[in-house]
């Protein structure tokens, strides 16, 4: 099924087709839009997810099939936020596609 899914993202909407948000399995849009999640729609048709939208073309791109998105092109602030944002949309494939010592940074802190 190719239905198209709105998305809000912090006040920026895009449009999604279902097949590309499911295609991350077990994620967060996976538990959206087939169960775990007691979501629906709102008003407008559009989901609200209450992140920063900077990032989300990179999820949405690399969910598209684009396993090659130049993240290596990001700098350190930028790949940090990316690498909350993978962590938040549950896409293991993407944190696994950076640089181990960024990864490790936070946890580092936490013991």
């Amino acid at each position: 099924c190719s239905m198209r899914i709105k998305l809000d993202v912090g006040g920026t909407v895009f449009s999604v087709a279902r097949s590309t948000l499911l295609s991350g399995k077990e994620s967060f849009f996976h538990s959206l839009l087939v169960g775990g999640f007691n979501t629906a729609p709102e008003e407008d048709g559009c989901y609200f997810i209450d992140r920063d939208p900077e990032m989300f073309p990179l999820i949405i791109n690399y969910l598209r099939g684009y396993r090659h998105e130049p993240f290596y092109m990001l700098g350190k602030k930028q790949l940090n936020k990316l690498r909350f944002e993978a962590e938040f949309f549950q896409l293991q494939e993407i944190l696994d596609m950076l640089p181990v010592e960024l990864l490790c940074t936070f946890e580092l802190r936490a013991t």
